[in-house]
């Protein structure tokens, strides 16, 4: 999979009107809430890719599309995914790593991702794209897949806002990570993937500046509460 062509673009520096120590307590709360996130991700790769995003960031909500060097995440590249995020909710799939292709035989680039789903799961997916671009702020879901017949592989699904010319509602860096990679991959596809428990990591980086944290909020599906304290940082809840 080659990734070059869709990361070239000019390189952006952190920018801000912030004092020295305002920018430098940011980043000590983002420091502290980034490890109490981790915590919180069951697989690997998925720490990885987060821990990658976060370093890019810095103290703003989001890296630039352009930051992402693909050869500083080569290890979990078959894993990774790039989203384009639409106006009209459709999630082409710009960027598909091996191991995707891998779960339906099939290369997903230029399909829309939320056409791997069952039903009920793209309604909640779509809220979840939508807030992960809106906030920005980084999502983590549990997602069950299976071929027909045999026992379902638990995934974590990672989504990650990127800007792209400043803008944050453009891209969404992703991946999706099997608990144990299964004898069956890559020799039968799975039926449709299906989203479980997920939630949305707000980054409390204006309460570290002295800022009110804002009152929980609705969002279709979703409920997305301020992060707070990093050990108690669970932001969003899904609605049945």
């Amino acid at each position: 999979m080659s990734l070059a062509p869709d990361w070239h673009g000019p390189r952006s520096r952190t920018s801000g009107t912030r004092s020295g120590s305002a920018y430098r307590a940011g980043l000590e709360h983002i420091s502290d809430w980034a490890a109490g996130t981790e915590r919180k991700m069951k697989n690997a790769a998925t720490q990885e890719l987060f821990s990658y995003w976060n370093r890019l960031r810095g103290a703003r909500t989001a890296p630039e599309r352009s930051d992402i060097d693909p050869g500083a995440i080569r290890g979990v590249l078959a894993d990774t995914f790039v989203l384009d995020v639409t106006d009209d909710g459709v999630t082409p799939l710009r960027i598909s790593g091996a191991r995707l292709n891998a779960l339906f035989l099939s290369e997903l680039k230029g399909l829309d991702f939320q056409g791997y789903w069952d039903p009920p799961s793209r309604i909640a997916l779509r809220d979840l794209v939508s807030n992960v671009a809106a906030e920005p702020a980084p999502a983590i879901a549990g997602v069950k897949a299976a071929p027909r017949g045999r026992a379902p592989l638990d995934l974590e699904l990672l989504l990650l806002p990127l800007r792209h010319f400043g803008k944050t509602r453009s891209r969404i860096l992703g991946c999706l990570t099997p608990s144990a990679v299964p004898l069956w991959l890559g020799l039968v596809p799975v039926e449709a993937l299906i989203l479980g428990p997920m939630r949305i990591i707000r980054p409390s980086v204006s309460t570290a500046f002295g800022s009110p944290r804002p009152a929980p909020e609705r969002h279709g599906h979703l409920r997305v509460h301020d992060g707070g304290n990093s050990r108690e940082n669970t932001a969003l809840h899904l609605i049945r």
